[in-house]
């Protein structure tokens, strides 16, 4: 999908400046990936493919259609409680009261899904590596790109899924009732600042031991947080967990038995 990457490569010049206003200074960014995992390079073909069989712009809405269709995205919007199918239904309404049309033939991006595909490009810059289907879905559901009301509607929760995609289905472990000890686990989306704000205000670490906590982990993967009581431990995990979510990114902080 040459045509639909040109306008992501095209516009990562702005998408990078967003995502480096959203990151704490660190790592640079690195060299922008060359490719889509196969995946995306499918779901890509599949957006195109029905804007041009309606007649229409590429919009955000084509690209969640494909998503919403693809292994990877229906399987976590399965895993988070959610129907694919009732987000499909909800797109191809929105998409049948469009009413800007292209020519036969022609493929025109509309600028809120260019920013999506800029926005999905400069995250997997940024971790040097492909573009996936992850990347996508989490500059589609951003606010201002406006897919976010028709999850609502299909009764999807999009950092649910976001969560699914990071991390596998592990939210969902109970914090053992003895002693604990808390992992805070990395992802590609989960901006620094916030990360920092998040250890700060559930665990009440100081601002230098957060920071300090937070490097190791986009470093390493993964900083113990050390041990704490079974209920201490799910009282942070949850405060934790609300305070990212709130702002649709999917932190995660794990709980294992102390001295597994």
């Amino acid at each position: 999908m040459d045509d639909l990457i040109y306008f992501a490569l095209s516009a990562a010049g702005a998408a990078t400046f967003w995502w480096r206003y959203r990151r704490r200074a660190g790592a640079g960014p690195k060299s922008l990936p060359a490719a889509q995992d196969e995946e995306l390079e499918i779901a890509l073909h599949v957006a195109a493919h029905e804007a041009r069989a309606r007649g229409q712009p590429l919009l955000p809405q084509h690209l969640l259609l494909s998503l919403a269709q693809s292994e990877p995205v229906a399987g976590a919007i399965r895993r988070a409680g959610g129907d694919a199918g009732a987000v499909e239904d909800r797109v191809f309404a929105a998409l049948d009261a469009v009413t800007d049309r292209t020519p036969a033939g022609a493929l025109r991006t509309s600028d809120p899904a260019a920013a999506a595909l800029a926005m999905a490009a400069a995250i997997a810059r940024h971790h040097g590596r492909a573009v996936a289907c992850a990347d996508l879905w989490f500059a589609l559901t951003r606010p201002p790109l406006g897919v976010a009301e028709l999850l609502d509607a299909a009764g999807v929760d999009p950092t649910a899924v976001l969560f699914v995609l990071a991390h596998g289905d592990a939210d969902g472990e109970p914090a053992a009732d003895g002693e604990v000890e808390l992992i805070l686990v990395n992802d590609d989306f989960s901006p620094q600042q916030l990360v920092v704000e998040v250890l700060r205000d559930a665990l009440g670490l100081r601002e230098d031991e957060a920071t300090r906590l937070m490097l190791k982990t986009h470093h390493e993967g993964h900083a113990s947080l050390g041990r704490h009581s079974g209920a201490h431990a799910r009282r942070a995990r949850q405060s934790a967990s609300t305070l990212a979510r709130r702002q649709g990114y999917p932190l995660w902080i794990r709980a294992v038995p102390a001295g597994q």
